[in-house]
């Protein structure tokens, strides 16, 4: 098993920026992705590997090539949201329509992210056709954690213990979807008999 994880943007590309606390959304996606990666490595012993590891810039069809020409399991693009309105804020997770192993994958882990930002709205499993997720030859999800638009909500992003949990729900969402889908194959294996 291979979890890629995907940092968005980076480089030239800094993503979504918050003038007013400085912040850009590169850094806060290679941010989690980081503790993401040593969670899902040391706490759950999953192998997983990034698609960058410092602040570099990479084509979308290129994060979705390291996924599948490493043999990828498993695909996670890491993301932030932004939108004029700095009052809005939330959660989502994006998926391929006619994917549906993605989509069930998205449905198990958004409740993990509403436990750890219970005060942040759940804005659902979301489908488009992103070339990261339709170009990915396994499950993908891309997550948009939250809005970087939102003063607030970034400033909760100074907190190790909170974006720890970030992790962590995205973790949990992981290990409920490969137990699903174990006990998927257990049954269609019982059914079948001997």
């Amino acid at each position: 098993m291979l979890v890629v994880l995907d940092p968005g943007h980076g480089g030239r590309d800094p993503g979504a920026i918050n003038q007013r606390m400085r912040v850009r959304e590169a850094d806060l996606n290679l941010q989690v992705g980081l503790s993401l990666h040593d969670i899902l490595q040391f706490n759950f012993g999953y192998h997983s590997q990034l698609t960058r590891t410092t602040d570099i810039f990479l084509e979308l069809s290129q994060r979705a090539s390291i996924a599948n020409d490493g043999g990828a399991t498993h695909f996670v693009s890491l993301h932030f949201n932004a939108v004029a309105d700095p009052s809005v804020n939330g959660f989502e997770i994006w998926t391929c329509p006619g994917q549906p192993k993605s989509a069930l994958w998205a449905d198990l882990t958004l409740p993990f992210l509403q436990s750890a930002m219970p005060n942040c709205p759940n804005r659902g499993n979301k489908m488009d056709r992103f070339t990261v997720l339709k170009r990915t030859r396994c499950p993908a999800l891309l997550i948009e954690f939250g809005f970087m638009s939102n003063d607030t909500f970034v400033q909760k992003l100074d907190e190790p213990l909170f974006v720890a949990g970030l992790c962590w729900a995205v973790a949990h969402g992981l290990t409920r979807f490969i137990n699903t889908q174990k006990e998927g194959n257990a049954n269609k294996k019982v059914k079948a008999g001997p």
